[in-house]
């Protein structure tokens, strides 16, 4: 495809108005409608930004070559089925759906149009995120911690499936695992809160993948926005401690002995891992829109949202539940 892409955004919630935001600041996108289920909102929107507002789906698939969706996941299927019927290119807001069955549905049909289909697990287009995954080799303990305040959105998905995804999709891009390979999580333990939600909304797990013991931690109960990840290998009598930020975009490594008897806090190397920093959002987008002109598979696949989902999905429901209200 040659040119600029017809774009449209489905949802214009908060999500969906940062979609806007980004394809209206690109220069290979031109934003053409955008829809939303309430009509009010959608009007809102448009008078803000600029755009017309369709209204109904039909009339924007009528407009576009490809489009954005950003509604709530219980919807994604029902949605994006249509979208993919009419032979749009879709960026999908993760989780790519609620369910594994649709989930395959939607790749099967996909693959059968042709169209680029990409999910957005947008945490792998953090350049502190590439540059981890480019530098870790054989992990042996990951620990993450990914908390937030209390918010008003995506209530549908509990935090194991809003939150916790993304370090377990970064997880399993950094062992390597396809979606076939997710009953090698094995002895899943910990607990997942119902605090105000009426879904998880504190969760925390440990698991193993082959040598890899993973201990993540998330909620969306917390007083601030934290999000580290932690990453330890060894590199012959050395450790190697990957601490990586996620808000700051920044990767520090420190590399020390695993020897008591040479081990020191002086003789540690630390390295701070050069990082080219970036609005995660137009990344995400850029990377979309070059997937459509260039005719290639997007970074992150529908395969990979799949993969993502039925992991998460077997890790939330081996978690004991503790209800608090």
């Amino acid at each position: 495809m040659a040119g600029e892409v017809r774009v449209g955004v489905i949802g214009v919630g908060y999500m969906g108005s940062l979609h806007i935001k980004a394809f209206k600041r690109s220069s290979l996108s031109k934003l053409v409608a955008i829809y939303d289920i309430d009509p009010n909102r959608s009007e809102e929107i448009s008078k803000q930004y600029g755009v017309e507002s369709a209204s109904s789906l039909e009339e924007l698939l009528d407009k576009v070559d490809a489009v954005s969706i950003a509604t709530p996941t219980e919807v994604h299927f029902k949605i994006a089925r249509v979208v993919i019927e009419r032979g749009k290119h879709l960026l999908l807001e993760k989780p790519i759906t609620d369910d594994i069955a649709s989930a395959e549905e939607l790749i099967k049909e996909s693959r059968k149009r042709g169209i680029v289909f990409q999910i957005g697990h947008i945490e792998r287009y953090n350049p502190a995120v590439q540059e981890l995954l480019k530098l870790v080799k054989r992990p042996y303990r990951v620990e993450s911690e990914r908390y937030g305040f209390p918010i008003n959105r995506n209530l549908d998905a509990g935090v194991v499936l809003d939150l916790m995804i993304h370090d377990i999709d970064i997880l399993l891009s950094m062992l390597r695992l396809s979606e076939n390979d997710v009953e090698e999580i094995k002895d899943i333990s910990g607990y997942r809160w119902v605090i105000y939600s009426g879904s998880d909304d504190l969760a925390e797990a440990m698991f193993r993948v082959s040598d890899t013991v993973a201990h993540l931690k998330v909620s969306r109960v917390h007083p601030y926005k934290h999000r580290v990840m932690r990453v330890w290998e060894l590199e012959g009598d050395k450790v190697k401690l990957y601490d990586l930020n996620f808000i700051d975009q920044s990767l520090k490594i420190y590399t020390y002995s695993s020897d008591p008897e040479t081990f020191s806090l002086e003789g540690a190397k630390v390295t701070e891992v050069p990082i080219q920093k970036g609005d995660l959002i137009s990344l995400e987008v850029e990377s979309f829109l070059k997937s459509i002109i260039e005719r290639k598979d997007p970074m992150v696949k529908a395969e990979d949202g799949l993969r993502a989902l039925k992991a998460t999905t077997r890790i939330r429901d081996s978690l004991k539940t503790i209800k608090l209200n």
